[in-house]
């Protein structure tokens, strides 16, 4: 049994070098997406507890991670652990927040992938929403391999699309704010006021086109219109009537060149990234469930019907395979809309 064993384990070997050679003659995505779905069907097929689909879960990644950063992929993005699926039982969510933790400090050992491979690992999503020990995992991942360069490993916790592009907008908000924002000086009556902006004076002056008046020694400079209020960061009109002040045309017109795609893919998780060329999800679902909508904007999607936890290197094989004879058309498409948009 030994020798049948140690004979399929080289005949495996062989077989997986063999694919890796095969997709390495053609065009290999930079960017691999994953939505490992699967794990909770493969417990219940088996008949057992959920949180052991989950752990066979992880044995499919480290299996997948290696094929990919073998191929030279520069950058794995997975889909872990969605906001949505806090809503889950609290002894699955547990089990998972447990699991991640431990399987966190592991990529960080010394044969663990990070450094095996020399992978930096970010924990992208709202990691607030996190348990304590998750979060200090997390944050301890990210520091020890923030060094590594051969590649990225993107783990998306406790994040949705939506709300990735909802806080985009909002730091980009709070950018413009931060440097254009108005405070009011003003007396009791409402009369005389002035616009205080925070940012350079010549900033200020250029970008408003009046004057300022310089103070607390040039960090601040005061609109030279009397007329120019503000309240809450807002310019308004002193006195009611409904009119708006020069000062608040000029932020609007700025804040609308302010707010662009660019502008918006800057302040994204992914900010650092190229958009994935391939989006990979298994257990049969053709859905995307609120990952990645804006990157994915030109990603081959591939929908393979094995569970997560089945998926193998010969699944990753014919994907990429797809992903190969779809490549000319994905490049055309995205040639021709980088045109439109230029």
């Amino acid at each position: 049994k030994e020798l049948l064993r140690s004979v399929a384990l080289k005949l495996h070997d062989l077989l997986r070098s063999f694919m890796l050679w095969v997709l390495s003659a053609g065009p290999i995505p930079s960017h691999i997406a994953i939505i490992m779905d699967g794990n909770r069907r493969f417990a219940d097929r088996l008949g057992v507890d959920r949180w052991i689909g989950h752990i066979h879960g992880y044995e499919a990644l480290m299996r997948t991670l290696k094929d990919c950063f073998d191929l030279h992929v520069k950058t794995v993005s997975l889909y872990a652990f969605s906001i949505d699926n806090f809503r889950r039982p609290p002894d699955e969510v547990s089990a998972l927040m447990d699991l991640m933790q431990n399987k966190l400090e592991s990529l960080i050992e010394k044969e663990g992938i990070a450094r095996s491979y020399g992978v930096r690992v970010r924990v992208l999503g709202d990691l607030a929403l996190l348990p304590e020990g998750v979060r200090k995992a997390a944050e301890k991942v990210m520091e020890l391999t923030m060094h590594n360069q051969n590649a990225v490993l993107n783990l998306f916790v406790s994040y949705s699309s939506t709300h990735e592009i909802v806080r985009s907008a909002q730091k980009i908000r709070d950018d413009f704010w931060y440097y254009f924002r108005h405070d009011v000086d003003t007396d009791k009556s409402g009369e005389n006021a002035k616009c205080i902006m925070k940012g350079n004076r010549d900033v200020f002056g250029s970008l408003f086109g009046h004057d300022v008046d310089s103070v607390e020694s040039g960090r601040k400079a005061i609109c030279a219109q009397k007329d120019c209020s503000s309240s809450f960061g807002y310019a308004m009109d002193p006195d009611d009537s409904g009119e708006k002040t020069s000062c608040m045309q000029d932020l609007e017109r700025l804040l609308e060149k302010h707010v662009t795609e660019k502008e918006i893919e800057r302040h994204l998780y992914t900010e650092s990234c190229a958009p994935p060329e391939l989006l990979i999800r298994t257990s049969g679902e053709t859905r995307l469930s609120n990952f990645m909508l804006w990157q994915t904007s030109f990603s081959h999607l591939a929908f393979s019907k094995v569970l997560w936890p089945e998926f193998s290197s010969k699944d990753l094989f014919f994907v990429i395979l797809e992903y190969q004879r779809a490549y000319p058309a994905l490049l055309q498409k995205q040639q021709s809309c980088k045109k439109v948009a230029s």
